[in-house]
């Protein structure tokens, strides 16, 4: 065999490896849930627009997960619930808290059960939305100024309830910031979906 023949056959093996690996810039957890199905309940009080403005975010941001990424999930939405805080309580909700964490727009929480941790299954994650951070917009508003909106954030903080890191890809929704009044982040990427 020919040395140029070698080269050839050499960087084919090479091309298909790295096509192998798969390029992605998404990141997972080690924890999923145990069903397809997972409901979100919302407390959709806050300062800053309707109940009805920021329940329909809410939902829009849920169903973004099952219905662009075409995955065997989804999120269902369960209603209105009084919740003003979170906890272990095997009941997912969303809540609005008139306060800052650090510079985080938003929070989620989770946690998980199992015998041992390579079994372990999420069961339980909770939304805080940080009222005192940024003024935030619902599905009935118009962003203005330096806010942001409901459903563009909460369908990131949704990607992190379903199990999802931050992605190093700058147009994903899982993409770790947001610019004030973007509304591209309720549109999955195809990094987001590849995550899913």
């Amino acid at each position: 065999m020919s040395r140029r023949n070698r080269v050839l056959i050499g960087a084919a093996i090479l091309m298909l490896a790295i096509g192998s690996v798969g390029m992605h810039a998404y990141s997972t957890g080690d924890k999923v849930w145990g069903t397809n199905v997972v409901t979100f309940y919302a407390n959709p009080n806050t300062v800053h627009t309707s109940a009805a403005s920021a329940e329909e975010a809410l939902k829009a941001a849920l169903t973004a997960w099952g219905t662009q990424s075409n995955a065997n999930f989804r999120f269902a939405y369960g209603g209105r619930v009084n919740d003003s805080s979170t906890g272990f309580d095997y009941r997912n909700v969303t809540i609005f808290r008139n306060g800052t964490n650090g510079g985080m727009l938003a929070s989620t929480y989770s946690w998980w059960a199992g015998a041992t941790m390579a079994t372990a299954k999420l069961v339980d994650a909770d939304v805080i939305f940080w009222d005192g951070q940024m003024q935030f917009f619902g599905a009935y508003d118009s962003c203005t100024g330096g806010g942001g909106y409901i459903q563009d954030i909460a369908t990131h903080e949704y990607g992190h309830a379903l199990g999802l890191g931050h992605s190093g890809d700058p147009a994903a929704t899982m993409y770790g910031s947001y610019n004030a009044c973007d509304s591209s982040l309720r549109t999955l990427s195809a990094d987001d979906i590849s995550g899913v």
